[in-house]
C-alpha cells in the first residue's frame, strides 16, 4: 500500500508521510526498534526539508525519542 501511495501521490505528500509514520509505529509496537528508528530518521529529513521544524517535525522527534527509550529500557 505504501509503495502505491508513493507512486501516485509522491513521497513529499503529507498522506504518504503519515502512512510511513504509521509503519514506523507498527515496527515500534512490535519491538522492531531498529526498523522504526530508521524510518523516523528518514521522515525527519523529509519533513524538515518540506515544512521546516514545525509540529510535524517535533512529533517525529518525539517518536524517535520514544523509540530510543523503549529500546534502552525494555519491559
Amino acid at each position: 500500500v505504501i509503495d502505491k501511495k508513493q507512486k501516485y501521490i509522491g513521497e513529499n505528500h503529507l498522506t504518504y508521510i503519515n502512512s510511513v509514520n504509521n509503519l514506523a509505529f507498527f515496527y515500534l509496537n512490535n519491538g522492531k526498534y531498529d526498523q522504526a528508528r530508521n524510518i523516523f530518521k528518514e521522515l525527519l529529513s523529509v519533513v524538515e526539508k518540506l515544512y521546516g521544524k514545525n509540529k510535524n517535525y517535533l512529533g517525529i522527534v518525539s517518536n524517535l525519542w520514544l523509540t530510543e527509550e523503549l529500546n534502552n529500557n525494555p519491559k
